[in-house]
């Protein structure tokens, strides 16, 4: 089962080139995606070449992500990803996040040249939700910020006040500015009456930032459809992406199967992600306990990867169910290898990284229709696209995968190469430098 590389475009402004070789990925080989037109030529400097701004310096871009590394998932990872590659093309970037503890450095420069600036915050929900203090250390650097003058600002989510804070900089600036959607659905916490005053709260906060005026994108088909629900029409997608071959070589010796005492033969399905209501992990355990009566003892096991308010409830179900805490990225790439399928029943996901890093080692799939699946070409022969996530859809998609077991190793491949065809680093800075160039020359146009 091959084992390597990234993600790709989609949107319905433009669609980045299938270039060829990628990582964590999905998408269709050789061609944009249905409904997608194709984005214009990128300016000069394109796929690497260092470009100018007004002032013959480096053209700079400041992204605004609320939650940033060492803390760990999906917007820190893809906010890394694009400055990585924008910083590899001689673009200055500078990540604006929260300081989320003590430890984190206020200011740092990283090893692929990343500058990241951490502002004050109380952070609530164990770091989840930073909630950024307006302090005079706030104003000055802001202040400093504004003063390095950059050409280009990146607001990753809607709805955290250090997006609101972002917005609004490029506002007061005259800057250049995308917000990039990375949902698909509302946020759950999994109770009913929560799950109401949040989604209040979203479209509370999105309200204050559409109000900048700046447009947005989406970092997946899904995404740019959800924004939408918002009354706001997107212009296009910046896929997530990962290092794809990276990611496959670099997967540890662990045996997962061995280690947990999965019994001999049984079909391992894989959880990677926090164990949280969102995710479908109470869904995922009540299978489980399903598929233990409808099928022979010891033909199927689960394992779940991670951590959150769920770990309990993981550790205590039934015998076909392993916990193995939060697992670095080689541990990751190890664990899918080692599964037969990765089970993903999230009910909101822009583009997980998880399904990236399944096709990166060639594990297909069991996933609902989130943010990705288009994008992967999940449901042709790929993997299994859920409906819902019941349980009961859960346990019956599962016991399918189970009887087609012989096919799995052709559906992880398939998955494999559209990947590597389709997503990269590369391809997602694409689309971001194209979607500023349309922009920027828009309100050129409209100065005149």
């Amino acid at each position: 089962m091959p084992r390597p590389q990234e993600p790709a475009p989609t949107g319905t402004v433009e669609a980045v080139p299938a270039a060829g070789s990628a990582p964590r990925a999905d998408g269709a080989a050789g061609s944009p995606r249905p409904g997608a037109a194709t984005r214009p030529p990128a300016a000069s400097g394109a796929n690497g070449a260092p470009r100018q701004s007004r002032g013959g310096r480096p053209l700079s871009y400041c992204l605004f992500s609320a939650l940033y590394a060492p803390h760990v998932g999906g917007v820190e990872s893809y906010t890394a990803g694009l400055a990585k590659e924008l910083a590899r093309r001689g673009r200055r970037v500078t990540v604006v996040t929260c300081r989320l503890f003590p430890a984190h450095p206020e200011r740092e420069t990283q090893q692929d040249d990343v500058e990241v600036l951490r502002l004050p915050c109380r952070p609530l929900l164990g770091g989840r939700l930073p909630l950024l203090r307006r302090t005079a250390a706030t104003r000055r650097a802001m202040d400093e910020l504004a003063a390095s003058a950059p050409d280009r600002v990146v607001v990753n989510t809607r709805f955290y006040g250090l997006s609101l804070a972002g917005a609004r900089f490029a506002l007061r600036t005259g800057t250049p500015a995308f917000v990039v959607e990375h949902g698909s659905a509302h946020l759950s916490l999994g109770n009913p009456l929560a799950d109401k005053v949040v989604e209040a709260y979203e479209h509370w906060a999105t309200g204050r930032v559409k109000a900048c005026g700046h447009p947005f994108c989406g970092v997946s088909a899904s995404s740019l459809s959800w924004l939408s629900h918002f009354g706001i029409e997107g212009r296009g997608v910046v896929p997530n992406a990962i290092d794809l071959e990276a990611f496959a070589e670099n997967a540890s010796a662990r045996d997962f199967r061995a280690e947990l005492g999965v019994p001999e033969g049984a079909f391992l399905v894989a959880f990677v992600g926090r164990l949280v209501p969102e995710k479908g992990v109470d869904a995922l355990l009540q299978a489980a306990q399903e598929l233990v009566r409808r099928l022979p003892e010891g033909s199927m096991a689960f394992a779940f990867a991670g951590d959150g308010p769920l770990a309990g409830e993981v550790a205590q179900a039934s015998g076909n169910v392993f916990a193995t805490g939060r697992l670095n990225a080689p541990d990751v790439a190890a664990l899918l290898r080692d599964a037969d399928v990765l089970c993903l029943p999230s009910r909101s996901e822009g583009f997980a990284t998880t399904l990236l890093e399944a096709a990166a080692v060639g594990t297909p799939p069991v996933v609902t229709h989130v943010g990705g699946v288009e994008e992967l070409g999940i449901a042709d022969r790929r993997g299994i696209v859920l409906q819902d996530a019941d349980p009961t859809t859960l346990a019956a998609a599962l016991q399918e995968a189970h009887a087609r077991r012989g096919e799995c190793p052709a559906w992880g491949t398939r998955l494999h190469e559209l990947a590597a065809q389709t997503a990269s680093w590369t391809s997602s800075a694409d689309a971001l430098e194209a979607l500023f160039d349309a922009y920027e020359t828009e309100r050129q146009a409209g100065a005149r």
